[in-house]
C-alpha cells in the first residue's frame, strides 16, 4: 500500500482550504517537510512544525479519494447483494462490514 506522493504543492492547497481555510500554511506551520514520511492509497503523513513549536504529523488524504472509494464499495456490495444466493459466504455482511470501517478510515477530524 505505497504509492508516489503527491507533490508538496497539491499537499499545501489541501492543507490550505481544509485545515486553514484558505490561508496559507505559514500561518500555522513554521515547518513543513515537502517530501512525506509515508504515501498510501488513501492518504499520506508529513512531519511539521507548528508555531508553538511542537512537531507534529500531518495527514494529507489523497484529492478525490474518498468519492471513489465510497463508489467502489457501494458497487461491491450491489454486487454481493444481486449474488448472495450463489456465494458460499455472506460476502454482503462481510462488505457491508468493510464500509462501516473505510467510514472510520476517512474521518480525519
Amino acid at each position: 500500500d505505497r504509492l508516489d506522493p503527491l507533490p508538496a504543492a497539491v499537499v499545501k492547497e489541501v492543507i490550505s482550504r481544509e485545515l486553514l481555510n484558505g490561508a496559507p500554511i505559514e500561518s500555522a506551520f513554521t515547518d513543513f517537510e515537502d517530501v512525506p514520511l509515508g504515501s498510501a492509497s488513501v492518504a499520506q503523513v508529513h512531519k511539521a512544525t507548528l508555531k508553538s513549536g511542537k512537531v507534529v504529523a500531518v495527514k494529507v488524504m489523497r484529492p478525490f479519494i474518498e468519492p471513489k472509494l465510497r463508489g467502489d464499495v457501494k458497487n461491491i456490495i450491489k454486487f454481493a447483494k444481486a449474488f448472495e444466493d450463489l456465494l458460499p459466504l455472506d460476502y454482503y455482511l462481510v462488505f457491508t462490514e468493510i464500509a462501516e470501517r473505510m467510514e472510520d478510515e476517512l474521518d480525519f477530524r
